[in-house]
C-alpha cells in the first residue's frame, strides 16, 4: 500500500469514525466494546483499502465488517448478552421534556436483551434506516429472513417479555 492509499484511508476513517462508534454501540450497547469494534472493522478494511478505495462508498463494507463480528462474539459467547437492569423510580412520574428520555432508555433497556440476529436487524433497519435489501446485503441473508426477524423482535418488544416483570413501567 503507497502513502496515497493510507493517507486517503486515514481522512475517510476520521470523517466517518463518530458514526460508526454510534453504529458500534447500538449493537454492543458498551462504549469499550464499540470502540474495539470500530478498530477491529478499521483495520480489515485498511488490509482491503486499495480494492474498496475506488467504490463509491466503502463504508457498507466496515458496518459488515461489523455486524460479522458482534455476531460471531455472541456466537463463541452461545448466548445472547444479559444485562442486569435496575427498576425506574416511577413513583412521582416524569416531566414531559424527560418522558421521551424515559421511554427511549427503557427501549434500549429491552433491544440489548433481543437475540443478536433479532437485535442487528432492528438496529439497521430502525436506527440506522436501512431498507429491508440493504440489511439483507449486510447480514449475507434474504429479506424473507430480515422481514421475520424485524416481525419478531418487534412482537418480544411489544410485548415486555424481555425484561423482568419489575421493571416494566
Amino acid at each position: 500500500m503507497n502513502s496515497d492509499d493510507e493517507h486517503a484511508f486515514a481522512e475517510w476513517a476520521t470523517a466517518r469514525l463518530g458514526p460508526l462508534v454510534r453504529f458500534g454501540f447500538a449493537l454492543t450497547h458498551d462504549e469499550g466494546a464499540a470502540e474495539d469494534l470500530v478498530q477491529l472493522a478499521l483495520v480489515r478494511t485498511l488490509l482491503a483499502w486499495p480494492r474498496l478505495r475506488n467504490q463509491d462508498d466503502p463504508e457498507p463494507y466496515v458496518r459488515r465488517v461489523m455486524v460479522n463480528e458482534q455476531l460471531s462474539t455472541w456466537r463463541r459467547k452461545r448466548r445472547h448478552p444479559q444485562v442486569r437492569l435496575e427498576p425506574l423510580e416511577t413513583t412521582g412520574g416524569f416531566p414531559p421534556e424527560e418522558a421521551e428520555l424515559v421511554e427511549r432508555d427503557r427501549v434500549w433497556r429491552e433491544l440489548v436483551n433481543l437475540p443478536p440476529r433479532q437485535r442487528a436487524v432492528l438496529v439497521l433497519r430502525f436506527y440506522e434506516d436501512r431498507s429491508e435489501r440493504a440489511v439483507a446485503e449486510l447480514l449475507g441473508c434474504s429479506v424473507g429472513t430480515v422481514k421475520s426477524q424485524t416481525s419478531k423482535a418487534l412482537a418480544k418488544l411489544r410485548a415486555g417479555e424481555l425484561m423482568s416483570p419489575e421493571v416494566r413501567p
